[in-house]
């Protein structure tokens, strides 16, 4: 567990964290700011040091004998108009597939404006969407 403390500390992340041992292979991160969470859940390679790690939000019901339906995933929208990628607009967008939570950097900054990056939380037991169609005043605007 005190690697889990130290590699904490290592990235820089503000706030409290304390780290505690559920049962022999899940731990509990408690934290008060929504950004660890993030900094945690959102790591695409799922590895924390060496270690394989997948983040679940916490419920009340949470059991970690029982795989979450709730995930983070990260969705691509493609050719989307410069105007979208304003945050307000995108997590709009975002909102027809899950709750969205975040865009990545190149998107912030518009340093890649072909294609735009949101992180949303799903319910994997809920449908899935295959595409979000939106009008923009020139023509209708598909992303699968």
């Amino acid at each position: 567990m005190n690697f889990l403390r130290i590699r904490i500390v290592k990235l820089g992340l503000k706030g409290n964290v304390s780290v505690g041992r559920l049962i022999s292979n899940t731990c509990l991160f408690v934290y008060q700011m929504k950004r660890i969470f993030l900094a945690f859940g959102l790591e695409e390679n799922g590895y924390f040091d060496s270690f394989h790690m997948r983040v679940f939000k916490w419920t009340p019901d949470f059991d970690p004998q029982i795989e979450s339906p709730i995930a983070l995933v990260w969705i691509r929208l493609p050719a989307l108009p410069v105007h979208l990628f304003e945050k307000n607009a995108l997590f709009t967008l975002a909102t027809k597939i899950g709750k969205p939570l975040r865009m990545d950097e190149p998107t912030a900054d518009l340093s890649r404006p072909d294609l735009a990056r949101v992180c949303i939380e799903i319910d994997v037991t809920s449908p899935k969407v295959q595409a979000v169609t939106f009008k923009s005043k020139e023509k209708p605007i598909c992303n699968k």
